[in-house]
């Protein structure tokens, strides 16, 4: 994976992205490489933020997981650290429809 992609599979992504991924999907993304039933994901880095190409690159990368609802969760870069933890502080949206996410 490059430092510089904007949106990512989890199926794509290894534990040595953990600085570009966050904590939470290196670890997910840790899980399903050692066979654990993870279900199907999208990690948006924070190089997004100066993609004009966002939503397309969304879209696509949702039509190619397959399903037509989401669960979309907020994330900051600084959520997790070893110092502090602001787990719950962002949202989650659940049954989101498909054209909705990018």
């Amino acid at each position: 994976m490059s430092l510089n992609q904007t949106v990512v599979a989890l199926a794509e992504a290894s534990a040595a992205d953990r600085t570009v991924l966050g904590g939470k999907a290196a670890v997910l993304a840790e899980l399903l490489a050692a066979g654990f039933p993870v279900p199907p994901g999208i990690v948006v880095t924070t190089a997004a933020l100066d993609d004009p190409d966002l939503d397309t690159r969304l879209a696509s990368l949702a039509g190619r997981l397959g399903g037509d609802r989401f669960a979309v969760r907020s994330w900051g870069a600084a959520e997790d650290l070893p110092d502090a933890s602001y787990a719950g502080l962002y949202e989650t949206y659940l049954d989101v429809p498909g054209h909705r996410v990018g």
